[in-house]
């Protein structure tokens, strides 16, 4: 099967960003390490409350594990309305389809009419963050 156009250019993009970044190495200024650094402060947030799973297991959720997927759903939420990464760049770091991130949020959103489940994220979203501010301090 032929590669599309658009999964080559997306390739093509991130090992030119691979090797304009020296290992270890992050910068404020590009969006591609903002969207990672995002990503990591929220899955990092949502294993607080989610301990038992590890993060490998909250991006890749088994059809089984709903614990999970909705660990992912939380997380890609945090990403998307708390530390602002566009819903496109989203979908490519969980390389998902754009209407599944959109399902996702959803979700969350008519989970947030409970008090109990909204007092938790309110907490995972405010633990991402300060983690995201902190981590963009001392890279500047």
């Amino acid at each position: 099967m032929t590669e599309s156009v658009t999964r080559k250019r997306e390739r093509k993009h991130r090992t030119s960003m691979d090797r304009m970044r020296p290992a270890g190495r992050f910068n404020i200024h590009a969006s591609d390490h903002r969207a990672e650094l995002a990503e990591h402060c929220a899955y990092q947030a949502v294993q607080t409350v989610f301990g038992w799973l590890s993060i490998e297991q909250m991006r890749k959720p088994l059809r089984k594990h709903k614990d999970a997927q909705l660990a992912r759903q939380i997380a890609i939420r945090i990403m998307a309305e708390e530390l602002a990464v566009d819903q496109r760049q989203v979908s490519r770091m969980q390389k998902r389809q754009r209407t599944n991130i959109h399902f996702a949020l959803q979700t969350v959103n008519e989970r947030l009419e409970d008090s109990v489940f909204r007092a938790a994220y309110e907490r995972m979203a405010a633990d991402a963050r300060t983690a995201y501010a902190r981590a963009m301090r001392e890279a500047a």
